[in-house]
């Protein structure tokens, strides 16, 4: 239960803010750092995991 809440709480803290790191990279403006790609690009990579790991404790603790 601990690992599922911490699963929770890392997607929840990573996951909107990487897609709106995404989105504010492709908007087309000229103003945003040179390392904003980067960040958006991790960022969004920690979200995904967590989701997915959050999704398959999911599972595991429903199917207990």
């Amino acid at each position: 239960m601990f690992a599922w809440s911490v699963a929770l709480i890392v997607t929840a803290g990573t996951l909107p803010p990487g897609v709106l790191r995404v989105l504010a990279y492709r908007s087309g403006s000229v103003d945003h750092d040179p390392g904003m790609r980067t960040v958006a690009a991790v960022v969004l990579a920690i979200g995904l995991v967590a989701l997915v790991c959050f999704l398959a404790l999911s599972v595991v603790l429903l199917t207990r």
